[in-house]
């Protein structure tokens, strides 16, 4: 046995960080229910780098408005139907649209 057999033994671990720009990608499904004057919120979801900004893609319902930082959307809706939503996640990589429906119920209680 020689005198170099007690060798040392170290765990090390490693982060390693993707710093490439992405253009945004859509991780959320959309909350396409609601009830009659009762709160809506939706927090879409994108991921991207830099990271993403949010807005409505076209005019969203009366009231429905968007928190452009956190994607965050709040509506309180004060009519029965089926509502149409654009939601657009950008940066300066490009944007990704997300297109569906609410359908606003009177409540069932």
């Amino acid at each position: 046995m020689s005198r170099f057999d007690s060798t040392v033994v170290r765990t090390v671990n490693v982060t390693v960080t993707d710093n490439d720009n992405a253009a945004p990608v859509f991780t959320s499904t959309p909350k396409t229910t609601a009830t009659l004057n009762a709160p809506y919120s939706y927090d879409v979801d994108a991921t991207g780098n830099p990271a993403p900004g949010y807005s409505f893609a076209a005019t969203p319902p009366t009231g429905m408005s968007i928190n452009g930082t956190t994607g965050v959307i709040t509506w309180t809706p004060t009519s029965t139907g089926t509502f149409a939503v654009g939601v657009r996640a950008n940066n300066s990589s490009g944007f990704v649209t997300q297109s569906f429906n609410v359908t606003v119920s009177a409540d069932a209680s």
